[in-house]
């Protein structure tokens, strides 16, 4: 299990930043062109249009929205150690991406 400075310290890994980036416009681009229709994405009513202002948000700023996934991550897979962190593979980066778009979606356009 890490550590909080582990963790903390991990924020400034540019690798895992940029794979993370890559996922989220991967993810984008999934939602803009209508791919969101299954799991993980959540099918309630309106949360896809707020999906839709994530991925434009992603769009206008690929760093600042991949922080916000990067920090979620980092907290969702506290107990697993650094090294399994690091040696993510991009399917377990994108997955990963995917469950929190929706969380991220409403709390930065749910009203």
């Amino acid at each position: 299990m890490a550590t909080y400075k582990e963790l903390r310290d991990e924020f400034g890994n540019t690798e895992l930043q940029h794979r993370i980036q890559v996922a989220i416009i991967i993810a984008a681009n999934a939602i803009l062109t209508g791919a969101d229709t299954t799991a993980p994405y959540d099918q309630t009513a309106g949360q896809h249009g707020l999906r839709v202002k994530w991925a434009a948000a992603v769009i206008q700023s690929t760093e600042g929205q991949a922080a916000y996934v990067f920090k979620l991550m980092l907290g969702a897979n506290a107990g697993l150690t650094i090294v399994q962190i690091r040696g993510a593979s991009d399917a377990a980066i994108q997955s990963n991406v995917g469950a929190v778009i929706d969380a991220l979606a409403t709390a930065q356009f749910g009203g």
